[in-house]
């Protein structure tokens, strides 16, 4: 997908906006969390962040061998 030439983008859209959406329509394929900072102050910057979570593949407790007995008990 690519965004629409300057001609196209209607008047109306920051040039704040379309630096975000350039910066997603650049992803690889995939799913992303996207964090975005809008200060109330127009003049301070904008903070966005992109991430792309991991999938987890084991999640265990361990215990050592004393703690393992006493829950066994």
């Amino acid at each position: 997908m690519s965004l629409p030439t300057t001609s196209t983008i209607p008047a109306d859209v920051s040039r704040r906006a379309l630096s975000i959406a350039r910066m997603i329509d650049r992803l690889g394929p995939g799913s992303y969390t996207i964090n975005l900072r809008r200060p109330e102050n127009s003049s301070e910057r904008w903070t966005i962040e992109i991430l792309q979570p991991v999938t987890v593949v084991q999640k265990r407790d361990v215990f050592d061998k004393a703690q393992e007995e006493s829950l066994n008990g």
